[in-house]
């Protein structure tokens, strides 16, 4: 039992921050100016964080950093 914890424990490290884990940002820019926003993402394939534009409470929160020390910390 000790081992399956370890080794789940393992896996759940390695893992990671699952934000760190993006290729792209899907397109969250569907709505006028006012309402845009923006942040980083970090783009896996390139190794680097990535700023980007998008409209609040679409879903984009959830994927991005509020700033690039965040990110690249993070996805180091």
């Amino acid at each position: 039992m000790i081992l399956y914890l370890l080794a789940l424990n393992l896996i759940v490290a390695a893992l990671g921050d699952s934000r760190c884990q993006h290729f792209f940002i899907d397109d969250y820019t569907d709505c006028d100016n006012s309402a845009l926003k923006s942040g980083y993402f970090y783009n896996d394939q390139f190794k680097t964080c990535i700023r980007y534009e998008y409209c609040g409470s679409q879903g984009a929160e959830e994927k991005s950093f509020e700033d690039e020390n965040s990110c690249r910390s993070t996805c180091k």
